[in-house]
């Protein structure tokens, strides 16, 4: 991975499929996460940009901060201020990460989880040029970062399950009902 402090970015590159045309506008991009560590408090700034010809180019949403607590280590989800329709079923994207203070440790994943379109790089003048970081800090190819879209309503009844010791304690949702009376057969009362 990479370290991201004041005046240094670290972008990397990720694919948003939308979709056929009449769907883009109902699952937009809402949200962004990225793995991170922090020793100190810091301050993170998320910026999803487009692509100029294999690196970062213009911001597409106004930038997100999120204040990061010392020794967090999680994923750290940034919604944008707006959801973002793409204007084609895919879209090439960078997320860059810069800090207003503290650093960051931007996670890599480890080498055979790395997808094939991944890419990271880094830029010392506030993304007016990039470049590849060093390739022992950098052996991965790209950085962690996960896109949501929006899912619009009504949403799905979700289907739960209740289960202890491999017993099926209960069920609901759609299929809870047609396993219901199948999970309270195997429930035993209990003696006394």
């Amino acid at each position: 991975g990479l370290c991201v402090r004041q005046g240094s970015l670290a972008a990397t590159r990720v694919s948003f499929v939308s979709g056929p045309a009449e769907l883009r506008a109902v699952y937009p991009l809402v949200a962004v996460r990225v793995f991170v560590s922090s020793i100190a408090a810091a301050e993170a700034v998320i910026e999803v940009r487009a692509d100029a010809a294999g690196v970062p180019g213009a911001p597409i949403a106004p930038a997100v901060v999120r204040q990061v607590p010392a020794g967090a280590s999680d994923w750290l989800e940034f919604e944008l201020a707006a959801p973002w329709t793409p204007t084609s079923a895919e879209a090439t994207l960078w997320i860059s990460l810069r800090t207003n203070s503290g650093d960051l440790y931007w996670f890599a994943p480890v080498d055979e989880q790395a997808p094939e379109h991944t890419a990271a790089v880094v830029s010392l003048d506030r993304g007016s040029s990039w470049g590849a970081p060093d390739a022992k800090l950098d052996a991965a190819g790209g950085l962690l970062a996960q896109l949501f879209n929006a899912v619009p309503d009504p949403q799905p009844e979700p289907a739960v399950r209740l289960q202890r010791a491999g017993l099926t304690l209960g069920v609901s949702g759609k299929l809870g009902d047609e396993r219901r009376h199948e999970a309270e057969d195997r429930i035993q009362p209990e003696e006394r």
